[in-house]
């Protein structure tokens, strides 16, 4: 495993501020939920330019790192969307274990690119992220 606590909590906390300046977006100009065409009239206020600020920094950072970082980080991705809302019971019984079988899944992986797309496009990124990382006691 080539993830450490610290990343992960970098990754978690940009994923948050990005997820949090995109619902004050949404919430201020598309209350009723969001209509596409309508989407660029917005681009000149602070709410989208905050949120595609926070956004190109979580790309950025994602970026910078190494890919066997990134297929790590997917992989804690999709273990704690796997079990975000398990009861104890259905909680794996060796996350570790849970986590180096679904890392050696070769299909999870793409390229680097789609990789931290499939990042990017989870709103709750950071919430998954953290339970993986808890699953995993990391």
């Amino acid at each position: 495993m080539k993830i450490t606590r610290a990343i992960v909590d970098e990754v978690i906390e940009l994923a948050n501020r990005c997820q949090y300046s995109n619902e004050q977006f949404s919430m201020k100009f598309f209350p009723e939920g969001m209509v596409l065409s309508d989407y660029g009239k917005y681009r000149n206020t602070y709410e989208y330019q905050k949120s595609e600020e926070d956004y190109k920094a979580l790309e950025s950072y994602l970026n910078a790192l190494e890919y066997d970082v990134i297929k790590d980080l997917l992989t804690l991705m999709y273990l704690g969307r796997d079990y975000l809302n398990a009861d104890d019971d259905d909680l794996p019984k060796n996350a570790k274990k849970t986590f180096q079988e679904m890392r050696l899944e070769s299909n999870l992986f793409t390229s680097k690119s789609v990789d931290i797309n499939q990042m990017l496009e989870k709103s709750p990124l950071g919430q998954y992220l953290s339970k993986g990382a808890d699953l995993l006691n990391l």
